[in-house]
Formats: C-alpha cells, structure tokens, sequence
C-alpha cells in the first residue's frame, strides 16, 4: 500500500470508499436503466417500489463496501471478503431469528435475533424487490426511511472505525 505525504490516513480510507461506491453506484445505475428500458418495452408500470428498491441495493452494497473497508484495515485480504460475507449473510438472519423465536417461543432465539440486529446491519429491512414483485403488499414509508438511515449510519460507524484503526497501524519494518 503506498501512502503519500499530502494525504491523511482517513483521507486516503474515505477516497477508496468514495471511488468504489462511485464504480458500484455506475454498475448499478447502469443495470437499473437496462432493467428499466425492458419493463417499459414489455408494457409493465414501472412502481416507485422498484425505484425504491433500486436505491436499497444500492445502500445494501455501500454497507458491503463499507464492510469490507473495514475488515481490510486489520486483516489480510481474504480474511476481510470471508468477514465480510458473513457479515452480509448474518444480516440477513435477524429479523428471520426473532420471527422463528417467537413462533416456538424460544426466548434464546429472540435474543440471538435482536442481538444480530442490534450488532449487524439489518439487511432484510433494506430487502425491498421482494416486495416490489408482489404489488398487494404495502410498506411503511416510515420504516423504510428508518432502515435507510441506520444503514447510512452504519456505514459512518465503520469509516470512523476503519479510520480510528489505520491511523494506529504501523507500516514500518523491524
């Protein structure tokens, strides 16, 4: 990794998120447009739920970006992408944790739920084409807005971290 003088640590960190969620945020707009065009040539309405759930994606993938900044200020790089799934795939389990442990009554199943929740971002709640699909479902706007706001918080939490940690690293030689 080569860091130049001019450049503070957490500079360096916030431009790599900046240009890989600048990349990630070209990618999808790019699918979107397409995904958008071939609805409109086969005649479907085209719901301000698919656009919204365009948007989540792409706050699901600045948590994932965010994520795998983080774990690759500590890690080696394999070691973060591994991490960085996992925690994808975790949070994608928390609410389904608290819906089974309140079927069965399992009080250990809920706290595990909330726990993920409360510790991992809660990617289900950023799970929109699920429902754009089925249009008989309606959301609240609220919890939508309130996801989308913990997910941006989320993301500031591991940029200070990931920042806080790689201005301690020392990159000198023994």
């Amino acid at each position: 990794m080569i860091l130049s003088k001019p450049i503070e640590r957490h500079e360096f960190l916030i431009g790599k998120f900046l240009g890989l969620a600048m990349v990630m945020l070209l990618l999808v707009s790019i699918e979107s447009i397409a995904l958008l065009a071939i609805m409109a040539m086969k005649g479907m309405t085209i719901s301000p739920l698919i656009l919204l759930s365009l948007l989540t994606i792409s706050i699901k993938l600045l948590i994932l970006i965010g994520v795998i900044i983080f774990f690759s200020t500590f890690t080696a790089p394999l070691i973060a992408l591994s991490s960085s799934v996992a925690v994808y795939l975790i949070g994608h389990t928390g609410s389904d944790l608290i819906t089974m442990g309140l079927r069965t009554g399992n009080e250990l199943i809920i706290a595990m739920g909330r726990f993920i929740e409360v510790v991992f971002p809660n990617m289900e709640a950023l799970s929109l084409p699920k429902y754009a699909i089925n249009s008989s479902v309606v959301l609240s706007s609220t919890n939508v807005m309130i996801a989308i706001g913990i997910a941006l918080a989320y993301i500031t939490i591991l940029l200070i971290s990931a920042s806080w940690i790689f201005n301690r690293k020392n990159f000198e030689r023994f």
